[in-house]
């Protein structure tokens, strides 16, 4: 028997991501258990499913790399039929070059207004009821009447008045006033009751 620790090996199984006795009944045992078969198909479906988007980025980006050369292509020969390249200063278009091979390409693009082969709801009997009310209101601001702008207005003073023998008459208030009451001259009438006796507890207010 021996005196020391001795370690015994360790396998790692890279589908599971743990550690094993790496003896040949261990490692049968955990090739043979239900986890790792699944974690081996799961592995090998993902290598697959990475391989196939792969392709498929690879054909996504060969098409857009034809569409950008088409592009450059159009743009170049565009430049060409109205003068403002020559001819023989690129050589990034390929191909037979003939003179209604500009024409054809130029014939090809995009008209000014891009959204002229668009209908419209107008077209299509749609009414946008926001658009009628807008321009409903604004009939009816033509016709109606609206305060103008600011104007300078001169101000035009009063003409003096002469000074000599003016002076400042005031109006008698209660001459005024019993005369529009009517009761000129009249007393009032006096009560017909007791008298009333008041006492007071000396408060002075």
């Amino acid at each position: 028997m021996s005196e020391y620790w001795v370690s015994h090996k360790k396998y790692f199984c890279k589908y599971c991501n743990i550690y094993i006795a790496d003896d040949a009944p261990s490692r049968r045992q955990h090739e043979s258990g239900l986890r790792h078969k699944g974690n081996v198909e799961r592995f090998v479906r993902s290598l697959y499913k990475a391989g196939e988007k792969r392709k498929q980025d690879l054909e996504e980006e060969k098409r857009e790399m034809a569409r950008v050369e088409k592009a450059a292509e159009a743009a170049f020969a565009q430049d060409v039929s109205s003068g403002i390249v020559k001819p023989g200063s690129s050589s990034t278009v390929a191909g037979p070059s003939s003179a209604a091979g500009p024409r054809k390409v130029a014939a090809t693009l995009k008209p000014a207004d891009p959204f002229a082969n668009y209908t419209t709801a107008e077209s299509l009997g749609i009414t946008d009821p926001d658009e009628a009310r807008r321009r409903a209101e604004a009939e009816r601001r033509l016709q109606e009447g609206v305060a103008g702008d600011w104007e300078v207005v001169e101000v035009i003073q009063p003409p003096p008045t002469d000074e000599e023998g003016a002076e400042d008459v005031k109006p008698d208030v209660s001459a005024a006033g019993a005369a529009l009451s009517g009761r000129a001259g009249e007393k009032r009438p006096a009560t017909g009751g007791p008298p009333i006796d008041i006492e007071s507890d000396g408060t002075v207010f």
